[in-house]
């Protein structure tokens, strides 16, 4: 048998020179130190928008939810359950059954209940939109393009939208949101 023995290197400006590119470790710490707070930062500014939205869809009441968006929302949650089953040969109820424990109007009550709350929070959004009167210039759109596809290392929007399975118009609504 064969023992391998590993020796880390010592910590020193050499090391951060060949490793991360810093000139010397306290530049390095110091740029590691900007990162670690920029993103402790980006996660406070999300937790509190994400607080604030709860917090708006909670308190706001839907009088009459638009049919065809609903019956969107409701087909579009229900799809993965009928393709699964499809794919495993089987008919809803059964699969619902081995797989989730759950029948058929169960499941129904569940997607009725999602519809319901992807379709609140889309009308809450674009009523905000409006009343507010928030708009995305093709410039800051652009630019934030830019930024997202240079962030996750890819060349092109093309590429970041397929990866992502997005289209320009959620990411539009992704920006304004």
């Amino acid at each position: 048998s064969k023992v391998t023995v590993y020796t880390l290197p010592e910590y020193n400006d050499e090391f951060v020179q060949t490793y991360y590119g810093y000139e010397t470790i306290a530049a390095f710490e110091t740029a590691l130190r900007a990162s670690v707070q920029e993103q402790y930062d980006a996660n406070k500014r999300y937790y509190a928008m994400s607080e604030v939205w709860t917090k708006v869809v909670e308190g706001a009441q839907v009088l009459q939810y638009p049919e065809a968006e609903y019956q969107e929302a409701y087909d579009a949650n229900l799809a993965p359950y009928t393709m699964a089953a499809s794919n495993a040969s089987m008919p809803l109820a059964t699969y619902l059954e081995l797989a989730a424990g759950i029948t058929e109007s169960e499941l129904y009550a569940q997607l009725e209940e999602v519809a319901k709350g992807t379709v609140k929070e889309e009308m809450i959004f674009w009523y905000i939109v409006e009343q507010e009167n928030i708009t995305l210039s093709d410039a800051e759109y652009k630019k934030n393009v830019e930024e997202l596809v240079a962030a996750r290392g890819l060349e092109s929007l093309e590429e970041m939208l397929e990866l992502y399975g997005a289209t320009e118009e959620t990411l539009r609504e992704s920006m304004l949101f």
